[in-house]
């Protein structure tokens, strides 16, 4: 419904594509200076960790999957080998 009334020149935009940018604009808040540039830098830098954090949680938990496989897999070869077959 926001998008239509813009369109329709109800209300004014609240962003515009110009100049090789994308700006956003607000009449209900007005940001800008350094607190915006560090909250800026802040929420990119803790979204990065949190990325992180869950890829490294994932690649653990494949890992994990894998080297089950392998031992899964290792336990049915020596139940189909013959006993003097396995010993070194």
């Amino acid at each position: 419904m926001p998008v239509a009334l813009e369109i329709a020149g109800l209300v004014e935009p609240t962003w515009r594509v110009g100049n090789g940018a994308v700006t956003s604009t607000s009449t209900m808040i007005m940001i800008g200076g350094h607190a915006t540039t560090a909250l800026l830098i802040a929420a990119n830098m803790i979204t990065i960790a949190v990325i992180g954090l869950f890829r490294e949680r994932a690649s653990r938990v494949s890992r994990r999957d894998a080297q089950r496989q392998v031992e899964i897999q290792a336990w049915h070869l020596r139940q189909l080998l013959p006993a003097a077959a396995v010993a070194p």
